[in-house]
């Protein structure tokens, strides 16, 4: 989950930079900026419902594919500009959307509700050094390398790994969730 937060808020805090560096005029890029949110609040509602009615690892899984595979048309944008950029706002805000939802759901599967809020505050303090690394690093491979796309393949990759983490982690001790 740390992976998924530290490539969303990159995203989001170089999104402008990024689109303005391969040619985009600030106004469109205000506006792919400002969709990703509005995006992503389909993939809070539909993973939501997919986390009642299937397995919530497979259900990220599918997030983290989605993220993965935006982040590979992102670092493509500057060849196809709109032709990439649609389905990355798609699959990125849909999948970073439904993790998000996804979270709280896998936590009170694996951890049950009785230390949920002590799991819970756990988990956003490991997920905070993903925000706290994420756009720093970014900016750092901008700088070094002029470019984004290095990084952004990066992350496709990073994605990837978080996904096989999600469907590789054994089922939950505390399948009633009351542990």
């Amino acid at each position: 989950l740390m992976f998924q937060v530290l490539v969303l808020i990159s995203v989001i805090t170089h999104v402008m930079p990024y689109l303005g560096s391969i040619g985009m005029e600030r106004s469109a890029a205000a506006f792919i900026a400002s969709a990703i949110p509005l995006v992503s609040i389909g993939g809070r509602l539909g993973f939501g419902w997919l986390n009642s009615r299937f397995d919530n690892r497979r259900v990220a899984a599918v997030g983290f594919a989605m993220m993965s595979l935006s982040m590979l048309l992102f670092s493509y944008a500057g060849d196809m500009l709109m032709v990439v950029l649609v389905p990355f706002l798609i699959f990125f805000g849909i999948g970073s959307g439904g993790i998000t939802t996804t979270r709280v759901t896998l936590l009170k599967n694996y951890f049950g509700r009785r230390k949920f809020g002590t799991v819970h505050g756990f988990t956003v303090g490991v997920m905070s050094a993903g925000t706290v690394a994420g756009p720093p690093l970014t900016g750092w491979v901008f700088d070094t390398w002029g470019s984004y796309q290095g990084i952004w393949l990066v992350y496709a990759a990073v994605l990837l790994f978080a996904l096989v983490i999600m469907i590789t982690t054994p089922l939950s001790v505390t399948k009633s969730g009351r542990a």
